[in-house]
């Protein structure tokens, strides 16, 4: 196990609770430090080596509940296992080398489009400013509803893809920030943010990872996954537009780094803890029924489950991004060479297990949340 790792969970021991002092954000010490540590040894239960011996993401997210209850107590992170029934599945697209497309005439054949007019001359969403009510619990549609957008609509959103729009960029391409304008009856004088996602488009990867997301996202409905609204495809130019989260992601609010950042109040970290892992649940409950993938199942959704992948809206609701795209490889990724050199941003959040195969399991996202858990409790980030 790394060395910070295993320096860090030495102070997380049931039998001396008080030890939790050396290692938690110094801002949460005023806090009842019994929540503290009974959220460490979530973690700790998460960071096992051993990817069996971790518990699941619905037991963790029970866990993470019970923490303000005075008879807090770790049976439920025994591996047990309770998938629960979340509706039909969802078949994982077939991605088939050949057309420009990768199989497809055009993505319109294949989802339904709920569009009204925009400034641009194409669509409105109703669902853009929160109208559309999400069921609790979650659920998949029987089919995509999305609006389809112009290149052109888009681009006068973000003006032109600007550097001041850009919120941020990963290993599958950059994220924009947008601005529609309504002309319709029913929205004149409105507007709505959007987030715009820009894929690399270069090589084949970036069709595949468009096609993938596109597929999974269109169909997922849950209070803490990010909403897909809609996507373009134009002159070779894959994009999917999703709904904007005011206060963007987590690591802004955590590390120091960041000059403007104002400690997260604990209730609010339980919170923004306590939603990711309803996201995450979901996901592994619909992985473990076969929804995804029915031949590999048990796959998980993430290389790095990292602060970054958990968005905030205003009033610090957690919304997981990027599970649409994970379980396909990065380009030049050598699993046998040296990790750190790999990725090393985000080789902390890699389970034990990932590296050496390249395979992802649900267990490897849950040991990342683990990190994430710890990461909450001490507002330290680790660097190579």
């Amino acid at each position: 196990m790394k060395a910070w790792m295993e320096n860090t969970l030495r102070y997380i021991n049931p039998d001396n609770k008080k030890l939790i002092v050396n290692i938690a954000d110094p801002t949460l010490i005023t806090h009842d430090l019994m929540e503290v540590w009974a959220v460490a040894f979530v973690a700790k239960a998460c960071l096992r080596a051993t990817p069996s011996k971790r518990p699941q993401m619905e037991e963790v997210l029970e866990a993470l509940q019970g923490t303000k209850s005075a008879t807090f107590t770790v049976k439920n992170l025994q591996r047990a296992g309770h998938p629960n029934s979340l509706g039909p599945a969802l078949t994982r697209p077939e991605i088939t080398k050949g057309s420009k497309v990768l199989g497809w005439t055009t993505p319109s054949n294949h989802i339904t489009s709920s569009c009204g007019s925009s400034s641009s001359g194409n669509h409105e969403f109703s669902d853009a400013n929160g109208t559309e009510k999400v069921k609790p619990n979650g659920e998949i549609l029987d089919s995509p509803s999305l609006c389809a957008f112009t290149y052109l609509e888009l681009k006068i959103a973000t003006r032109n893809f600007r550097t001041d729009t850009l919120l941020g960029e990963g290993e599958f391409g950059r994220v924009h920030k947008g601005l529609l304008h309504y002309k319709s009856t029913a929205k004149s004088g409105t507007q709505s943010l959007i987030a715009v996602k820009r894929f690399y488009n270069d090589t084949v990867l970036g069709l595949k990872d468009w096609q993938a997301e596109l597929n999974m996202l269109g169909r997922l409905s849950h209070p803490n996954l990010v909403k897909l609204l809609g996507y373009c495809w134009e002159n070779e130019k894959p994009l999917l537009i999703y709904e904007y989260m005011q206060r963007g992601s987590l690591d802004s609010h955590l590390f120091t780094w960041y000059s403007d950042v104002q400690p997260l109040p604990w209730d609010i970290r339980l919170k923004i803890l306590i939603g990711a892992a309803r996201g995450l649940a979901f996901l592994h409950a619909l992985e473990r029924k076969g929804s995804f993938n029915q031949k590999n199942m048990g796959e998980g959704f993430y290389r790095y489950f990292k602060p970054s992948k958990i968005l905030l809206d205003d009033a610090y609701n957690a919304k997981i991004s990027g599970y649409g795209v994970t379980r396909i490889d990065p380009p030049d990724i050598d699993y046998e060479a040296d990790p750190i050199k790999c990725n090393p941003e985000s080789y902390v959040y890699a389970a034990p297990e990932y590296y050496p195969t390249g395979n992802l399991l649900m267990e490897s996202d849950v040991y990342g949340f683990g990190v994430v858990l710890v990461q909450m409790l001490t507002g330290e980030c680790w660097r190579i």
